[in-house]
């Protein structure tokens, strides 16, 4: 079974936003773009990561990039299956650190949960119920709490997910929902994404009554001892700035629940060397973005 940030039906997820091509030299599928102002496109890899096989013949899959007239790739690595520092260098140029992810390892033994977040998982419990959803019952509801998340985070660009996204997701297999549930309104929610042994923090997103009572902390609560049931052996909670500010809200609410952390790292090639120059000529260039023409 592929893992689902690589498989057909996730890709199709971004049909909406995105041309969904194929690198089969690679295993991996990779979302085409328009340049704005041109009749070029470049790629990316599928939000937020992408399963990199440094075995995978590489040079081929830059090849049929460069025979399709794209300009570049730019993917995020799986900071659960990336290879060493030192293969991704021998693949993509640049390699940039990009996030700090905080795991839940569960062969560490028992979890041990910081004594601020267990007290929020117990307050967060008095208030609200938590249960495993199935995400296409509940959509409406959380394309609000999503939609919520947006315009409170000023998120832009492809994740600016639609329903008709969601609904594509709904219908992975290897999707896992937990809501929270004030009476029978839907106040928070957590989309995981399940591969083997591994599981992955997808999207959270709660309403105002979700933050007032604190509900991410059950929500996470539930999950994590939903899939210490079902076996799984590692959980990646997602990737933060990794900066150790305890004022960073996000980092310090996953770190309170993780016993491990790793970075992970962004990935560019650029696949049409003049087409490129020529591009940051023309729309002006950022070096210390990639590619460098979508910085500017």
């Amino acid at each position: 079974m592929s893992h689902p940030y690589a498989s057909r039906e996730y890709a199709l997820a971004f049909a909406d936003v995105a041309r969904p091509l194929y690198l089969e030299e690679a295993g991996l599928w990779v979302l085409c773009r328009s340049i704005p102002g041109t009749d070029l496109e470049d790629s990316m890899g599928c939000y937020p990561v992408s399963p990199i096989d440094p075995a995978a013949d590489w040079e081929s899959a830059f090849g049929r990039l460069e025979a399709a007239r794209i300009q570049s790739l730019v993917l995020v690595s799986d900071v659960l299956t990336q290879p060493a520092e030192a293969d991704l260098r021998e693949i993509f140029d640049p390699v940039v650190a990009f996030k700090t992810h905080h795991l839940v390892d569960f062969s560490c033994g028992d979890l041990k949960v910081s004594k601020h977040h267990r007290q929020g998982v117990r307050r967060a419990r008095r208030a609200c119920e938590t249960r495993t959803i199935a995400l296409e019952n509940h959509m409406d509801a959380w394309c609000g709490l999503y939609e919520g998340l947006v315009a409170h985070r000023r998120i832009r660009g492809i994740q600016v997910f639609s329903q008709a996204h969601f609904e594509a997701l709904a219908d992975m297999n290897d999707l896992v929902t937990v809501g929270a549930f004030v009476g029978e309104d839907l106040v928070s929610a957590h989309l995981w994404l399940r591969h083997e042994h591994r599981v992955y923090s997808h999207l959270a997103a709660s309403n105002e009554n979700g933050y007032a009572v604190g509900a991410a902390y059950a929500v996470h609560d539930h999950a994590l001892r939903l899939f210490a049931e079902q076996g799984a052996r590692i959980v990646d909670l997602g990737g933060t700035g990794g900066t150790g500010d305890t004022r960073d809200g996000l980092e310090s609410f996953k770190r309170g629940f993780s016993n491990r952390s790793e970075r992970n790292w962004l990935c560019g090639k650029i696949i049409d060397t003049r087409g490129y120059d020529a591009l940051c000529t023309r729309l002006g260039r950022t070096d210390d973005f990639f590619p460098a023409y979508r910085g500017a």
